[in-house]
């Protein structure tokens, strides 16, 4: 009989460590679940971004209604194809700068959805490295708006 309980005894420890393991494995899952997305996922949003150039650290700043990939594409395409539409890659074309990939060009400023408030958010980004003559955006986007304060 003492035979039929140490086996017992066996059987549950490794039944209970079974259920420790897999519950292990489950927060594990989780943890992922929870933090991975959002690593992978930034760049499907929509705000202000920073492109720097990976040659001379001169820096584009823009703004996107659209996901920051397909925004970054655009980027690319017209470097690729050697159009005027971006300054960016008018830069990296006329300086024969390095295009480079998206995870090490592209800064994200801060996410927000398309209106006022994210053309305010550019402005002063685009301001901030004006201020560092630092800037690849065009002029007449540095200034500042006046506002008038009613009296």
């Amino acid at each position: 009989m003492a035979c039929q309980l140490k086996f017992y005894v066996h059987c549950s420890f490794s039944i209970q460590a079974k259920r420790e393991i897999h519950l292990t494995e489950q927060i594990s899952l989780f943890l992922w679940k929870m933090t991975k997305p959002q690593t992978l996922d930034k760049y499907s949003r929509s705000g202000a971004y920073k492109l720097t150039c990976p040659d001379c650290n001169k820096a584009y700043v823009g703004q996107t209604g659209r996901s920051f990939t397909q925004r970054f594409k655009e980027h690319k395409n017209a470097f690729r194809s050697n159009i005027n539409t971006s300054n960016y890659a008018k830069h990296a074309l006329e300086h024969s700068h390095p295009f480079g990939p998206i995870h090490e060009t592209m800064q994200i400023l801060q996410c927000q959805g398309k209106g006022a408030h994210l053309n305010t958010i550019e402005r002063y980004f685009i301001y901030k490295e004006f201020s560092k003559n630092n800037h690849l955006n065009d002029e007449f986007n540095i200034t500042p708006t006046k506002f008038s304060i009613p009296y």
